[in-house]
């Protein structure tokens, strides 16, 4: 069997090009790769480098083992990411850090009660929650599970559905009486509305019902891209706006915002947990998705603050 050093130095020489490159990135002697090199060359009884005073120069043989060879390290390190993830679950409990990354629309209406509940059952790990924007194709370095709707398109996340939110229009009753509730999806036309923005997205209202579907173009809405200031801006008699039903439950409890059109809605919107595929499914990490999960089932329930009758 080839000695895994002889392969890592080969990759090392063939992604810096040079001798003096690979010493300079990994601090490896430039006597010891080239001795490590004519070892590997020795042990496939193949030469994968042309000599000349001046530099190496990689043959087809070099070329077409570089590709196994990065595939075989990265297997490499998978394995034993897994492997040390078995030994640390041999332990009793949970300890360390956690890292959720996470946008405004579920920081504090969702995660924060997440963190909160795991905390509880888990007093010795470390929570740490930061919020990103929408758009995000790959997750930061430390970053154990990413709360989301949209995606990331990296093929070395997995992805984990925790359920799917129904989306309501609403209004306050000082808006509704200075300009009428509106009695079909045509005459949201002529109302005022409220625009969560985000790139990419046009400000159109696709709804459903039992009676067909519709799409209603705003013309000149109010736009935010924060969550909370566009339910906010609904509070405040600004307009329609379209939010999550658990986002408004306080403020449907107390009067200060009343749904709109409620038999026509958009198609429920998934919430997932994404985490990377190269880390094996720890502990802490296990028992987050298992309080996410749960989390999920009763979220409207989570919202404990109380809204202010307007």
């Amino acid at each position: 069997m080839i000695d895994i050093r002889l392969v890592e130095h080969f990759v090392l020489l063939m992604t810096h090009g040079s001798l003096t490159r690979a010493e300079a990135e990994s601090g490896v002697p430039k006597a010891t790769l080239s001795r490590q090199i004519a070892r590997l060359e020795a042990e496939l009884g193949m030469p994968l480098f042309v000599r000349t005073p001046r530099r190496m120069v990689p043959t087809e043989a070099a070329q077409t083992y570089l590709l196994h060879c990065r595939q075989v390290l990265a297997d490499l390190g998978a394995g034993l990411d897994q492997a040390r993830v078995a030994v640390q679950n041999l332990a009793e409990g949970l300890s360390g850090d956690l890292r959720v990354l996470t946008s405004n629309y579920f920081s504090t209406s969702f995660v924060c009660q997440v963190l909160k509940t795991f905390a509880e059952r888990h007093p010795q790990v470390s929570c740490h929650l930061d919020l990103a924007g929408d758009g995000l194709q790959d997750l930061p370095e430390g970053v154990d599970c990413y709360v989301c709707t949209h995606l990331p398109r990296h093929p070395h996340l997995v992805t984990k559905r925790l359920g799917r939110l129904a989306y309501g229009l609403f209004a306050s009753p000082r808006y509704l009486r200075q300009h009428g509730l509106p009695a079909q999806p045509d005459e949201l036309k002529r109302h005022r509305s409220i625009w969560l923005d985000s790139p990419g997205t046009t400000p159109v209202w696709s709804l459903m019902s039992r009676e067909g579907a519709c799409e209603v173009p705003l013309t000149q809405p109010t736009t935010t891209n924060d969550p909370w200031v566009q339910k906010t801006f609904a509070l405040d008699g600004f307009g329609i706006a379209l939010l999550p039903d658990y986002f408004c439950r306080p403020e449907l409890e107390t009067g200060a915002l009343l749904p709109v059109l409620p038999d026509w809605r958009p198609r429920p919107m998934p919430v997932y947990g994404v985490y990377p595929k190269q880390r094996a499914v720890g502990k802490k990490l296990a028992a987050l998705l298992e309080v996410m999960t749960d989390c999920f089932a009763r979220i409207d329930t989570l919202q404990v603050y109380a809204g202010r009758r307007r």
